[in-house]
């Protein structure tokens, strides 16, 4: 059994059960937020996260994307609503008085019973 950094390094270069090597691929896989949902808890920052890189047609894309765009920091507002919570996050028009019926923009993240939801528009 390898140690946690020859699990990285498997991981990485995409070493399979059977010690073959799968090529890395420049196609990111649009259903990872959707299984993770059900599979693995991961926090909303990450959902989200996934969420914009699922956005991207390809890796290099999103790494392009990435380098020209400000950070994003999750500093969330957190409020009630039916069914959870919904977390407001700076640029939404809702972060300082925490009312999700006004117009403007969106960066938020819905989780209720019905599973995740994150908009960003901003």
């Amino acid at each position: 059994v390898p140690d946690a950094a020859g699990q990285c390094q498997q991981q990485r270069h995409g070493v399979l059960g059977d010690g073959d090597v799968d090529p890395p691929s420049e196609r990111l896989d649009g259903d990872a937020v959707a299984r993770a949902r059900g599979e693995i808890e991961i926090p909303p920052p990450t959902f989200a996260t996934l969420v914009k890189i699922g956005t991207f047609p390809d890796a290099r894309s999103a790494l392009e994307a990435g380098r020209s765009r400000d950070v994003i920091y999750y500093l969330p507002r957190i409020h009630p609503v039916e069914g959870g919570v919904v977390s407001f996050y700076p640029g939404d028009v809702a972060y300082e008085d925490g009312d999700p019926e006004q117009p403007g923009p969106r960066r938020r993240m819905y989780r209720v019973e019905s599973g995740w939801r994150y908009e960003d528009d901003v």
